[in-house]
């Protein structure tokens, strides 16, 4: 994923000096700062992510049972980051990958009731980590995505 980061950082760095430089492009700054704002948050899903494989990687080691919502959780989450690129490049709102996002709880929140193991149950709160920060990508506040993500959970467990 490091490349990748890299590669995305550069073309906002340069993305930034056409909108800051040219008149021409001056209207595109609101653009520019929208996707720079959400490549902090997408920067901490990354790092979320490669954790999530390590508590998996950790918990199949040691035998642990998976629940099947947990699973799903894991896979929701890269159906919302894929999402996320689709509307991103068409110019559309988020508005799909974040009710993918609140899946991703949902299907946590579900898991977590299961009676996890250690490993399973750090998973759990990475998701939910990573579905804050996504959502908070995706433009909304560290507040309101946590409260989504919160309820969404609790959704999921009753």
């Amino acid at each position: 994923m490091e490349p990748d980061l890299a590669r995305m950082h550069e073309a906002l760095a340069g993305a930034e000096e056409v909108v800051t430089i040219a008149p021409a492009r001056w209207r595109r700054r609101h653009d520019v700062k929208r996707y720079e704002r959400g490549s902090q948050h997408f920067d901490r899903v990354a790092l979320e992510s490669r954790e999530l494989a390590r508590w998996a990687t950790t918990s199949l080691q040691h035998d642990e049972p998976v629940p099947e919502e947990l699973i799903a959780a894991v896979e929701r989450l890269a159906d919302a980051l894929r999402l996320l690129r689709q509307e991103t490049r068409k110019g559309q709102p988020p508005e799909q990958t974040r009710q993918v996002v609140l899946d991703v709880a949902r299907l946590a929140g579900q898991a977590r009731v299961s009676g996890l193991q250690s490993y399973a149950d750090a998973m759990v709160t990475q998701l939910r980590t990573a579905a804050s920060d996504l959502l908070r990508a995706t433009g909304h506040e560290p507040d309101t995505a946590n409260r989504m993500v919160r309820e969404a959970a609790q959704e999921g467990s009753t």
